[in-house]
Parts: C-alpha cells; structure tokens; sequence
C-alpha cells in the first residue's frame, strides 16, 4: 500500500474520529415503533408504522450514504459539529459517521446562520453522506424515532407517499433567508410570513389575479412576492385573515399599530386569534362552527357537516375533516352556488314551489337559503328535502311529497309512460347527486331539462328508438327531442307505437 492510501486512509479515519466527538449526547432512548426507508435515488425519506407508510420527507443525500443495507439508529444531539467546520440540528445517528440533521448552519447554536444555498438542494444529492433533512423534519425523527430504529436504504423507485415539495429561500430577504423556513424555534420570522391562518399560497394567487398571471401556483414566487411587496400593499393571502378588515375592525389595534402591517398579522397570529377576534367578514371562528350560528343567524335548519361532505365530494377532498373550513366554504361559496347541505332542505326545490320568491330573488340561490332560515321556517314553508334525524330542520319541513316515490305528475300531465324516479336517477347520477331523494326536484329536472337532453328516463321507454322508428315523427318533430316524449304519452302509446 503506498503512501498517498495510507494518508487518504488515515485522513478519512480522522474525520469519522472528529464528526464522532463533537456534540453533546441528549439521547439514548430505547427502540420505538417506527422504520424507516431512505430512498437515495429519488430523495425520499419514508416513515413506516407497523408496516404502513405514515410520512415522506424529502432530504438530500451524497457520495458517501449507504446504498443498501439496514442499521439502526443510536445517539442524537440538538446541535452537532459536521464535517467543514459547520453544525446541524436534530442530529440522529445512523451509522458510524452518517447522520440524519438539518441542513448545515455556519455557526453553532445559531439558527440565523442556516446555509440557505444549500436548503434549496434539498430534494438533490448535496451533501457528503449524511441524510439533510429540513428542520421540521429532522426534529420529528429526533423526537419520535427512539434508539435502534430500523433504517434501510433503497434506491429503488420505493417511495409509497410521494416527494413533498419544499420551498427555494435563496432569492427571499436576507433577514428572513438564514432560517430553516420550518424551524419551531422562538424568533424565525418565517413564523409570521408562513402561517396558514394568514397565508396560503393558491388563496393568494386566486385572490390576486395579476399574482396568479405571474406565477401561477408557484409556492416560492407567491411567498416570496407576499413577503416584499404583499404585506406592505394589505393584500389578502387567506380566507381566514383580511389585514384591511382587522384593522378597520379594532381600534386598539390601530391606535397600537398605525400603518405597520406585519405588526397586525403578529397581533392576531399570537393574540387575537386567542381572544376570539374576528379577522374577515366570511370567516367562521371555533363556536360558531360548534354552534352552526353566524352573524346572529342559525345554519342548522340547512347545514349537516357530515351531509355537506357526503353530497359534496371535492369540499372533503379540500377540507376533509376541518370542520371550521367546510363551514366556511357552504358560507362563502356553496349557498351562492346552490349546493345542498342538509337532507331537510333543498334549495332548488324551495325556489320552484314558490312563484313569490322566484320573483323576489331570481337565480340569487344564497338569497333563498337566507329567506328560509329567516321567514320560511316560521311560515311553514315546503322546503323540500328528506328526512335525517340528523337534521334540526325535520319537524320544519313537510316530507310527504318527497316520500311518494310514485311522483310522476304535474301540470296536469302524466308522465309515467315515459319516466320512473328510481330509473331516472340511477341512469343518471349527477341529477341524484343534485337532487338526492326530493321526488319533485327530479320530476321537475326531467321536464326541465331531461327530456331536451335526451337522457335515460324508464326502462320500457327509449327516446332514441322511438325517433328512429318513425319518419313521420322526425319530419315533424326533427332534433327537438323533448316533442318525441310528449308526442308518446300523447298519442304514441295509444297508437300501439313501438319504444324500446
């Protein structure tokens, strides 16, 4: 073995001796119930629990990181020396000299000195051989992954969750960039800029349409434009918080803080949102969601939680169980857009049985919901939905119209030759998604608008057919498809015409 080896040996030795002695041991707990799953190619942690994957993180790993092979972790330390003179938090042993830890910091102990360059590798190949992980994230393995946790290393396309995103801090204020944007430590301002209560990225962009021009969804070029310019201009980033009507809303508050904008985000970040400020005027607050009352008004004769969610399958894909932000959602956008929200009331069908209120309120769908809650109720209005015990509206609302399942007149007219409730709406789904079990609302979609479209109405009844069988009918009639319909119960039936 020549010299150069031998040196290069013995200078690696040094290293590993050097990375090993620095830092203070804080733990040495015994096993806990998690595994975990470094994937190197893609840069992918994933956390296992009793054999479900329940958290990816996205790290960065290097030259020296294992590329196979299972070993189990043993000592950690908030703050550990790393190779080239710079230190990382939340350092847990893996093996031998290789770590997981935060991104490198220039200074111990000193969480304003992260080296922002190379967080904006994370999700790259960047360091020597340890895993780099954000703060947030290192932190959740220091805490809850105990001495001896099993840690493999793949480099396969294993990756069961996915690769989370992470934010580009190089090009933000320097201020703000020499923090771990994920750091819970008393001090980061990212803590005001980031907080979902005041701001979410794909809010802002849709809030702002000349944001959204400019940088569509992108996370960094929102947060960023949010932090130079967006707080100083009192722009909206969130349903949640609106700067202009929480500084209009409290005097104290002007009187504390004038024109600076961020002391108000502050303000209600860590104060007023504890003491029950109301910081925008569609935004519901815990009691009022507990309540179902805002402004004044009880929701509950028209609004289910578990119903809303049930019949309105991309609010819970939004929201899922956030109790608080569906709410929000029927408030702000699903009463203008006629969405039912309760089995006890069905605003479609409230608007066609009353000729007074389609005069009164037009297309304004919000207005009948709000006409209902405030004279509909007291006036023993029909409101047309189903029974639910788990509706306050039950006793409000007369069910016998939408129990006859055999519904099938109006006008005068008779259309069950042609239309059977339970055909039409198993043919086709968004009338029942729409309409749910209110027998009138899905007669009266059928005259409406079913028969001009064509759609499927009784199994013994097929308009298609029907047309095709009979040229005196099309040179009558032509594409005007709901005439074919008519034309059946009219004379066709007694005619002996054939229809299926």
């Amino acid at each position: 073995m020549n010299n150069k080896i031998i040196n290069k040996f013995f200078s690696l030795f040094l290293v590993f001796v050097l990375i090993l002695s620095f830092g203070k041991i804080d733990s040495q707990a015994e096993s806990g119930d998690y595994t975990i799953v470094v994937n190197v190619t893609h840069n992918v942690v994933t956390v296992y629990r009793g054999g479900q994957p329940i958290k990816a993180m996205t790290c960065s790993t290097g030259t020296s990181t294992p590329r196979s092979g299972t070993y189990r972790t043993s000592d950690k330390y908030t703050w550990h020396y790393l190779v080239g003179g710079v230190c990382g938090q939340y350092c847990t042993r893996i093996t031998g000299a290789i770590l997981f830890h935060s991104v490198p910091y220039t200074r111990f102990g000193d969480n304003s000195s992260l080296e922002y360059w190379e967080y904006d590798k994370l999700g790259t190949s960047a360091s020597l051989g340890c895993v780099r992980l954000c703060v947030e994230d290192a932190k959740w393995i220091y805490d809850n992954c105990a001495k001896a946790t099993s840690v493999t290393f793949v480099t396969d396309d294993t990756m069961p969750l996915g690769k989370p995103d992470t934010y580009k801090i190089s090009s933000m204020p320097g201020y703000i960039r020499g923090w771990d944007p994920t750091d819970p430590a008393a001090g980061n301002p990212w803590n005001i800029y980031t907080n979902e209560s005041c701001f979410n990225a794909r809010y802002y962009a849709d809030n702002n349409p000349d944001l959204k021009s400019a940088f569509g969804y992108d996370e960094t070029g929102l947060l960023r434009h949010w932090i130079n310019y967006g707080v100083g201009e009192g722009r909206r980033a969130s349903r949640e918080f609106d700067l202009s009507y929480y500084k209009n809303s409290y005097a104290d508050l002007r009187a504390a803080f004038g024109d600076d904008n961020l002391a108000y985000i502050n303000h209600y970040i860590n104060c007023g949102k504890n003491e029950g400020r109301k910081a925008a005027e569609n935004y519901v607050n815990d009691s009022e969601v507990e309540e179902l009352i805002y402004n004044g008004l009880s929701y509950a004769p028209i609004y289910n939680y578990e119903y809303y969610v049930a019949h309105n399958g991309d609010v819970y894909n939004a929201f899922g169980d956030n109790k608080k932000a569906v709410f929000d959602h029927f408030l702000t956008y699903g009463m203008s857009e006629g969405r039912q929200a309760s089995a006890g009331f069905n605003v479609k069908t409230y608007k066609n049985n009353y000729g007074d209120l389609q005069n009164a309120f037009g297309d304004d769908w919000k207005s009948y919901y709000i006409h209902f809650l405030t004279y509909g109720i007291s006036e023993g209005r029909n409101a047309g939905g189903t029974s639910d015990s788990s509706s306050k509206a039950q006793s409000n609302v007369s069910n016998t119209q939408q129990n006859n399942a055999y519904i099938t007149s109006k006008d005068g007219i008779d259309y069950s030759d042609v239309y059977d409730y339970d055909y039409y709406i198993a043919n086709n789904p968004d009338v029942y998604n729409a309409f749910g079990d209110d027998k009138s609302a899905v007669l009266n979609h059928f005259i409406e608008y079913g028969m001009n479209e064509g759609r499927k109405s009784k199994e013994t009844f097929n308009v298609d057919v029907y047309k095709s069988l009979y040229g005196d009918l099309q040179n009558a009639f032509g594409d005007d498809t709901k005439s074919y319909y008519i034309h059946y119960i009219t004379y066709g039936k007694n005619e002996g015409r054939q229809c299926y």
